[in-house]
């Protein structure tokens, strides 16, 4: 992981203080999403990497990891093996993806979830807090395209099937209102803060 900018380290220990303002003691579990190529995994680190500078212990998880065979989030495996035992403080602990052996925390401990598609209205109910990432298409493709997963230019016709599918998402369920923060992520040196209003 590389180390986040000065201006993205005071993010993250901004939205560090809002979620501890809100969520003081036990088991946290935080989602950071975003359209794909968002930055989610960079940001997730920070913030977890924020969390832990105050000695708390912060883990991290990737939906990604999460995936089956065609690719997309099994949300069962997703709540059977990570977040209900984390939840609960299950005594077998608790795995941070599928392979990995059990892992315990202590009462107090905070989870960090990255991923796609983290807000749907099925499973928004996991998180007890999340954030959102905007960030322009020119910006998200580049990033895929570093990571093989699309082309650099947006408009590519083999990105057709991710455009799509990100469009959708944002119609059936309308990821930035549901998020407890947004930032605006494009420049992962300098994130910065949206303030919607969705009334």
């Amino acid at each position: 992981m590389n180390s986040p900018s000065p201006s993205a380290a005071s993010m993250m220990r901004e939205l560090r203080a809002e979620v501890r303002q809100n969520l003081r003691r036990g088991r946290v579990i935080v989602a950071v999403d975003g359209t794909p190529g968002s930055g989610q995994a960079d940001v997730a680190d920070a913030l977890a990497a924020a969390f832990a500078e105050e000695g708390e212990t912060a883990l991290r998880a990737s939906a990604a990891d999460f995936a089956g065979a065609d690719g997309r989030l099994d949300a069962d495996e997703l709540r059977r093996t990570l977040v209900e035992p984390f939840r609960s403080s299950s005594p077998g602990g608790f795995s941070l993806a599928p392979s990995a052996e059990a892992t315990t925390a202590p009462a107090d401990a905070l989870l960090v979830v990255d991923g796609d598609f983290l807000l749907t209205r099925e499973l928004r109910g996991l998180w007890n807090w999340s954030v959102w990432l905007e960030t322009h298409p020119t910006s998200a493709f580049a990033r895929l395209a570093r990571d093989g997963r699309a082309e650099a230019d947006p408009a590519a016709a083999s990105n057709d099937a991710l455009r799509d599918a990100a469009a959708s998402y944002r119609r059936s369920s309308n990821p930035g209102a549901a998020a407890s923060a947004l930032i605006e992520n494009t420049d992962p040196e300098n994130p910065t803060r949206i303030f919607g209003d969705f009334c």
